[in-house]
């Protein structure tokens, strides 16, 4: 999805540590952006991050991994 491709850094206007991707879905939800969406912001830290890594990054515990094909073609950055 486009829209997904143009929003997936949104977190960096808040910061550029790992947590963007977390603050950027939390922003998307705000705004009302449609779930779909919304998961392809939080969804593309590097190839993906267990509950448990998440965890210890001091992220909310999640399952970070990308699903969708647009997820995964999102997940350069880490």
């Amino acid at each position: 999805m486009e829209v997904g491709a143009l929003l997936h850094d949104l977190g960096r206007c808040k910061t550029h540590k790992i947590a963007h991707a977390v603050e950027g879905y939390r922003l998307a939800r705000i705004e009302g952006i449609e779930p779909e969406i919304s998961e392809i912001i939080k969804r593309h830290i590097g190839a993906g991050i267990s509950k448990e890594e998440a965890r210890s990054l001091g992220l909310p515990e999640d399952d970070y991994f990308p699903r969708s094909l647009e997820e995964k073609n999102r997940c350069s950055c880490r």
